[in-house]
């Protein structure tokens, strides 16, 4: 398949057209286009954007590499992005995360869809690689100074017959989000029946980790004299569920 018999074949496709006008510059490049409506459109997918300083509304985004290449039943992705923003402050002190000039994101991973003979389908993946951190605004770098990062994540949509995500789920997996690990046993959000609210869950740990730096950044805030050391080291467990109320279930235990 050549470029221009991809377009055709896609624009025969469409029902809002009707006529198409081909200007054939020799009988040979006749025949072939002549040929496109009896030819299957070809079942891979392939697609890139190279792009920069996006806008919509407020939004911007100063770049955008993504590739998208195989088919609906089995294919792969690649993103890497940068955009103004950063943690808010006390995010960013309260998870002691980096500062840095821009925001950097970068994706990569594997995917397949299966269509339901009712409409709407399931779409399964593996997310090989996230990274989401602070950048110099030239490109979203890594490994380097994260606010988030995982590997392996294992991801399940459904969508429902109209197109909209009815159920989101990843399996059981781990990631860190500045310098602690979250794992998690159970992460699914489901879309509200009807008029209804949605409804999630996100039951997880964190695995100890010393305290004495989240001290030694009180102090610097408070501009104490003290120096916080030590090797206090404390977990947490947290289970959390939304629907019409939020309720949280947090423990913080000491660990040494």
């Amino acid at each position: 398949w050549k470029a221009e018999e991809i377009c055709l074949a896609f624009t025969l496709t469409d029902p809002a057209i009707a006529s198409v006008m081909i200007d054939a510059i020799n009988p040979e490049r006749m025949e072939a286009l002549a040929a496109v409506p009896e030819r299957d459109l070809p079942p891979g997918l392939s697609a890139q954007i190279d792009a920069t300083r996006l806008r919509w509304g407020e939004g911007r985004v100063d770049s955008l590499r993504a590739r998208l290449q195989g088919s609906l039943a089995s294919h792969r992705f690649e993103a890497d992005a940068v955009a103004p923003g950063q943690p808010s402050p006390a995010l960013a002190q309260a998870l002691l995360l980096p500062t840095g000039p821009a925001a950097g994101l970068r994706l990569a991973g594997t995917g397949g869809w299966t269509g339901a003979s009712a409409g709407g389908g399931r779409w399964a993946g593996q997310i090989e690689r996230l990274w989401l951190g602070p950048t110099d605004g030239a490109a979203a770098a890594a490994p380097g100074p994260h606010w988030l990062e995982s590997r392996g994540l294992q991801l399940e949509a459904v969508v429902d017959a109209a197109g909209g995500a009815s159920t989101l789920s990843l399996q059981p997996g781990q990631a860190a989000v500045g310098p602690l690990t979250l794992r998690w046993t159970e992460a699914r959000w489901q879309a509200g029946a009807g008029d209804g609210p949605s409804t999630w869950r996100l039951k997880a740990e964190v695995p100890p980790v010393a305290v004495a730096p989240w001290l030694q950044q009180a102090r610097n805030d408070s501009a104490s004299a003290l120096q916080w050391t030590g090797d206090l080291r404390a977990s947490a467990q947290l289970d959390i569920r939304a629907g019409t109320r939020v309720e949280a279930d947090l423990r913080v235990q000491r660990d040494s």
